[in-house]
């Protein structure tokens, strides 16, 4: 070889035909795979050393896809060849080649028919309200068109295949049929497969028929691979040496044996050395300069403190300081987990004047000093290696936000460094030492298992006076804090709670983090511990639990869910990817396959993942995933993210054009009708794909753009209502012709999507209770920091206009009988009406309790639609979780969801049966809703990392704790929710009141 270094080559063995590459260059060999492979067979073996590829211009391209499509220049991480030095992009690196593995086995497992065409399946039992539409008979008809759009209608049974409807529908046709089909004449049942008309949804499959989301929905009313260029990567990666490998305790080994050692032998306090600050400004306006500035670090797992505090003395604010300082904790090493993590925060001490803030402010001084966060930065103490970290550290940290939330907690955010993207300033850097030993410093392997055995049980004898307790414990959600005394009970009975597998979060909340022997203890319970439901390994995988069994025993337990399932959830497990330690781990692993093998949660995969991009905090973790998704999707799927990617772009572009554009018409008078001419005209110039599927819903193609028919919305910030001929050349229904959206720029919609994941999983929750309360969690998403797309509803008019156009600006909002009036104006027909009349009912009851639950706001009379067959919903969800909109201070919205005269006149009268019938199903619904508590409660607790303003401390979730009257009987919260309805009805006219002040502002 000619001279080169290092990091230019590569160590690889070759087993079985299959290349792999050595990738962690500081593993011992011991712990390798292959090593041990060829030590037990007596094979001899070949470690190779080649040259680093270099990098092909196929490649090179598809690298340069890959950034478009992510949204970064992906040049910043490296490209997929490129040597990595800096820690954390070390890191990086590492994990994306681990990922590969990863990528190429959900390939393997991948069936290309049902990666093309996934079939959107419900196995559950069919809920009563669908029974009772299919005939006696078990059968139902079935409209089949074909390419030339004629039809013909098949009776299947309901549990006959897919493949049973092709059959019978070829067997009905003959030569002349087949003509008027457009089916050659050499064709049969198995050249086709049955395909939803206007949609991407496939009905086929050895699945019976009732078994399809969109059938279930109507009786209720060759990918190509991209190369890749990596070699496979050894199993073994990361892994770390076992207790006989690494302890020197009672062993004699020869100095020139001991290659690591172990984190469990040492019995020295940890500790740190405080170099100084450099480049530390002070130009926030909130806070200003302080009089002194001290540094403080605390070590934590999760969200427990492993010991207290430890900070240098307060000297002079200046922006170079310098200490020189040793500090140490009150903890082992040896006891120090390995997820543990380094909080740093710079504080300042602001003597001479008060800091206006509610957030960043540590404590107070009895001489009223305030002590206020400035900046802040987070360090795991063992790196993704697992290797202790040691030698001098320069972190650059992060600014403090200072907003009118209660809190915000600085260990729980990023261990990314800053790297002053955000800021044109100098990023604040904070320079630390760690000790230094002779060799690497790691925990050992296996913890928890039969080489530590450990007593795992407490005294097993009936509980008396603690069942009690012990049971209120174990029932409490997840907000319910454990006191001291709490703790105690369930470490001493641990093993009595296994029979409340549920508890399992309590009881490793009472495991004390900061002793390796309780850690070892809880880790050998885990292996016995039996099956968790869902919502409880959905609560394992928020930030209070970072240790790495714990969360995989929760990843575990999400394997068994199905497609829809999984996404009902995946908006949340997207979000706690951020409280992995780690880039790899087995949530992002998880997430991976799964996506890769559906296209339906890959498409949400990559929108969830793609539209936080710009988010400093997470750019790296979230475009390594990104980055192993796209590699393994398919062409198709990169030809379609492309096109959606080109889409958006354009969109948002035009859509800053076009508040420019109404900003200068505005100042000039000229706004209005002469807007939207100048924007359609603009609109027609444009260009977008033919063709791309909708972002917020794949199942949907976006045709031609229909200029002439969009416009600029009444709003602040000037959305866009756009219209799109359906892409889809099979429609049928003129309800799906069009599809109209809105593209907003400027607005965070992360809230609205979240209220609607939260509707959708109501819906499917009442459903299979019997409960169709026909709600409309219509699609929404966001595809990047303030920008996204929400769909319209078709054929749906808001009740402002429906008060206006049948009663007058003034006298519509006060009138009874106007939407009655409406209704029967769009549902001549009796029985239409009378059908109309009974949608309006549930959909009203399921509306009040969904909005009462969630604690919607701004309830206006605006956000408030219906369709033309009485389908009430509500649309704009920008407060929710009980905060409301106040005018001067004062709160405007007196009542807890909307029911007013005119809805219940709708129904008859307030002692009709109807109305009694909707008092009934508000009841049942909401104690349905009660019942899956701690489900809600945990979606919103995993959502608190969002940084959406209303949902970002525990005492905004508290709402959900409050309003379900979790303390009381099921008897006594029906009770509630009844003197709740009386209550809105007795204060309707506030609402009708606040209606009118609204409409008067927006009148034009």
């Amino acid at each position: 070889y000619e001279k080169v270094w290092e990091h230019e080559l590569l160590l690889t063995y070759t087993i079985e035909g299959k290349t792999y590459e050595i990738c962690d260059m500081h593993q011992t060999f011991q712990t390798l795979r292959v090593i041990n492979l060829w030590t037990k067979t007596g094979l001899k073996g070949t470690l190779d050393v080649r040259h680093l590829p270099v990098e092909s211009n196929e490649e090179r391209l598809f690298n340069l896809t890959l950034g478009s499509l992510m949204g970064v220049i992906w040049g910043k991480y490296g490209s997929t060849i490129k040597h990595q030095t800096d820690a954390t992009d070390d890191e990086a690196y590492v994990t994306r080649r681990k990922l590969t593995n990863v990528r190429r086995r959900a390939l393997r497992a991948r069936f290309p028919s049902t990666y093309s065409m996934e079939p959107i399946l419900d196995h559950t039992l069919l809920p009563t309200h669908v029974k009772s539409n299919i005939q006696t008979n078990n059968t139902i008809a079935v409209c089949v068109y074909g390419p030339s759009k004629s039809s013909t209608t098949v009776s299947v049974g309901v549990y006959d295949p897919p493949s049973k409807i092709l059959l019978d529908f070829f067997e009905s046709l003959d030569s002349t049929r087949r003509i008027a089909f457009g089916i050659p004449d050499d064709a049969t049942a198995n050249d086709y497969v049955l395909k939803v008309c206007g949609m991407c949804d496939y009905i086929w499959g050895p699945h019976d028929i009732m078994d399809f989301v969109y059938i279930r929905h109507c009786m209720a009313r060759v990918i190509l691979n991209v190369h890749d260029p990596w070699y496979f990567v050894d199993d073994s990666t990361g892994l770390t040496e076992n207790h006989q490998q690494l302890t020197l305790v009672g062993c004699k080994k020869n100095h020139t044996e001991i290659v690591a050692f172990s984190l469990w032998d040492m019995k020295r306090k940890f500790r740190l050395k405080v170099l100084g600050i450099d480049h530390l400004t002070y130009e926030n306006e909130i806070v200003g300069s302080p009089d002194e500035v001290y540094v403080e670090f605390s070590l934590y797992s999760g969200r427990k403190r492993l010991a207290d505090p430890v900070r240098t003395v307060p000297v002079p604010a200046n922006d170079d300081m310098r200490w020189y300082t040793s500090l140490e904790f009150d903890i082992l090493l040896r006891n120090i987990p390995k997820e543990a993590r380094l909080n740093v925060n710079i504080i300042g001490i602001f003597r001479t004047r008060s800091v206006k803030v509610k957030t960043g402010i540590k404590s107070t001084s009895s001489n009223g000093a305030q002590h206020v966060i400035l900046r802040w930065t987070n360090m795991q103490l063992l790196n993704h290696r697992y290797i202790l970290c040691t030698g001098r550290h320069v972190f650059k940290t992060w600014p403090m936000t200072y907003s009118e939330d209660v809190s915000v907690e600085t260990h729980t955010g990023t261990t990314a460094p800053n790297d002053g993207v955000e800021s044109t300033t100098s990023t604040a850097e904070i320079y630390i030492e760690l000790d230094t030993y002779m060799h690497p410093v790691l925990p050992e392997r296996r913890m928890g298992d039969a080489e530590r055995p450990r007593a795992t049980s407490g005294p097993r004898t009936r509980l008396t006076r603690m069942w009690k307790k012990l049971e209120e414990i174990m029932q409490a959600d997840t907000l319910t804090e454990l006191t001291l005394e709490d703790e105690a009970l369930l470490r001493k009975y641990r093993a009595y709670c296994r029979g409340r597998a549920n508890s399992l979060p309590k009881v490793l909340q009472a495991v004390d983090a900061a002793s390796l022997d309780s850690v070892v203890d809880m880790h050998a319970l885990l292996n016995k511990w039996p099956a968790i439901s869902v919502e409880v390994a959905l609560e394992l995988l928020d930030s209070q639990h970072v240790d790495e069994k714990v969360r995989s025993l929760a990843v575990k337990t999400l394997k068994c869910l199905s497609n829809n399932k999984l996404l009902a959830y995946l908006l949340q497990l997207t979000q706690v990817l951020k409280f992995e330690p780690y880039h790899d781990s087995a949530l992002a692993r998880f997430l991976l396959t799964r996506a890769l093998q559906s296209k339906r949660i890959g498409h949400y995969f990559f929108w969830f993942l793609r539209s936080e991009i710009e988010n400093p905090h997470v750019s790296q973790r979230y475009s390594i995933l990104l980055e192993a998704y796209l590699r393994g999707c398919g062409s198709n799927m990169l030809k379609e993210f492309s096109k959606q990617c080109s889409a958006t772009n354009t969109l948002k572009n035009f859509s800053s054009m076009v508040r420019d554009i109404s900003m200068r018409l505005t100042k000039t008078s000229s706004s209005g009708p002469k807007s939207n001419e100048i924007i359609r005209d603009q609109l027609s110039r444009i260009s977008l794909p033919d063709q791309f599927k909708a972002p917020f819903d794949p199942r949907i193609t976006l045709g031609r753009l229909i200029a002439e028919k969009s416009k600029i919305m009444d709003s602040k910030k000037k959305p866009l209502w756009l219209e799109f001929m359906n892409g889809d050349e099979n429609v049928i229904s003129e309800s799906t012709r069009i599809v109209r959206i809105i593209f907003k720029q400027g607005d965070d919609l992360r809230q609205d999507m979240l209220t609607l994941q939260m509707l959708s999983l109501m819906g499917q929750l009442w459903n299979e209770e019997g409960l169709d309360l026909h709600l409309l969690p219509y699609g929404c998403l966001s595809t990047g920091l303030q920008v996204g797309m929400i769909q319209i509803v078709p054929h749906a008019t808001t009740v402002a206009k429906i008060q206006k156009d049948f009663g007058g600006l003034i006298r519509g909002t006060f009138k009874d009988e106007v939407l009655k009036k409406w209704l029967e104006r769009k549902n001549v027909a009796n029985d239409r009406m009378e059908s109309a009349v009974e949608t309006f009912m549930l959909s009203c009851a399921g509306y009040c309790v969904a909005t009462y639950v969630l604690g919607i706001g701004d309830r206006h009379n605006d956000n408030i639609m219906v369709t033309e067959s009485g389908n009430l919903f509500h649309i704009d969800f920008g407060h929710f979780l009980g905060n409301t909109k106040r005018f001067y201070g004062i709160q405007r919205e007196r009542v807890p969801f909307v029911l007013t005269p005119d809805f219940v006149h709708v129904m008859g009268t307030e002692e009709s049966e109807m109305f009694q019938r909707f008092r009934e199903t508000c009841v049942l619904a909401y104690l349905v809703i009660r019942r899956h508590a701690p489900l809600f409660i945990n979606l919103f607790h995993m959502m608190k990392s969002t940084g959406i303003p209303e949902l970002n401390s525990v005492r905004d979730i508290k709402y959900l704790q409050n309003v379900l009257v979790l303390d009381k009987t099921e008897e006594e919260a029906g009770s509630h929710f009844v003197s709740e309805i009386a209550g809105v009805l007795r204060k309707s006219w506030t609402v009708q009141v606040n209606w009118l002040m609204h409409r008067l502002v927006h009148s034009g």
